[in-house]
């Protein structure tokens, strides 16, 4: 696909059936959230905060990335189960909305503070 320009990138996601990364490294990969928001599950390995983010059957899979069988049968599994999935990853992608997040940083430092 090349570079793609930024306001390009929501109709790239949502044209997608599923989002695949496959990684050595990442922290937090906000294409796994973008994919998220645009109802495509994630197949991943378990890297970052994949394993906060995608819920096995839920809304993608974790998997080994040494095994391909495993990765082809998530592959299918998410296209077969593709509504489900769909509405599966629209919900979770509410975990990580501003207020949400926002609220969630609040309770840690008040929580730092008191006990401080």
């Amino acid at each position: 696909m090349g570079i793609r320009k930024r306001i390009e990138l929501p109709k790239i996601f949502c044209a997608a059936d599923i989002s695949v990364l496959i990684s050595d490294n990442e922290g937090s990969p906000l294409s796994v959230k973008e994919s998220l928001a645009c109802g495509v599950p994630v197949v991943a390995n378990d890297v970052g905060d994949i394993s906060e983010i995608v819920k096995s059957q839920h809304n993608g899979f974790i998997v080994n990335p040494n095994d391909l069988d495993e990765i082809v049968q998530k592959l299918a599994f998410a296209v077969s189960n593709s509504s489900a999935m769909k509405s599966a990853c629209l919900e979770s992608v509410k975990d990580f909305s501003i207020e949400t997040v926002n609220h969630k940083v609040l309770q840690l430092y008040n929580t730092v503070f008191n006990e401080g």
